[in-house]
């Protein structure tokens, strides 16, 4: 009885194959991400950003040309009173700023202005 039990746990089952989807698309992005923020380059001038992007982007535009802030330092310096919320407002409009080419980032979670986004800003 023993033999037969193990016999049952060294079967495995056939994995079925995935259909393919409907419309014919693999279900992978068409866009590599270069920067690690997903999707394509927007065309985003100066006057379109919103309230929150224009603190991230005057914070990071007093620090030097090279240097750069973390997150959380990003977090404490443009939202000192927004608690846990303050981490993901920069955050989400690091996104924007990323993509636009305003905002490099230069490592995992620390960002600084680009020389592109100090001549449009600056």
């Amino acid at each position: 009885m023993v033999a037969v039990e193990a016999q049952g746990k060294t079967k495995k089952k056939a994995k079925a194959s995935k259909a393919a989807k409907p419309n014919g698309s693999s279900g992978a992005s068409k866009v590599a991400p270069k920067s690690g923020q997903s999707g394509p380059p927007l065309d985003l001038p100066p006057a379109k950003l919103n309230e929150k992007e224009k603190v991230v982007t005057a914070a990071l535009l007093k620090l030097d040309g090279d240097s750069s802030m973390s997150l959380a330092e990003l977090a404490e310096k443009c939202f000192p009173d927004g608690d846990k919320k303050a981490n993901s407002w920069v955050r989400n409009s690091l996104r924007r700023l990323v993509r636009a080419g305003y905002v490099a980032k230069i490592d995992r979670g620390t960002y600084q202005m680009s020389k592109a986004g100090r001549k449009l800003i600056g």
